[in-house]
């Protein structure tokens, strides 16, 4: 079930990320608030399944 959740997560992260790269390139927002947004996005992921 662990590894399950695991694997549900990187997939959300994934879409998050694909969808947050369309957004970009039609908003023009700079990469770094995407990448700094993904990093929150994976330590709030992670805090929230250990």
């Amino acid at each position: 079930m662990d590894g399950l959740c695991a694997f549900c997560g990187l997939l959300l992260v994934l879409v998050l990320v694909v969808m947050g790269f369309d957004f970009v390139t039609t908003h023009q927002i700079p990469v770094v608030t995407i990448a700094v947004t993904g990093v929150g996005v994976i330590i709030a992921i992670g805090a929230a399944s250990s």
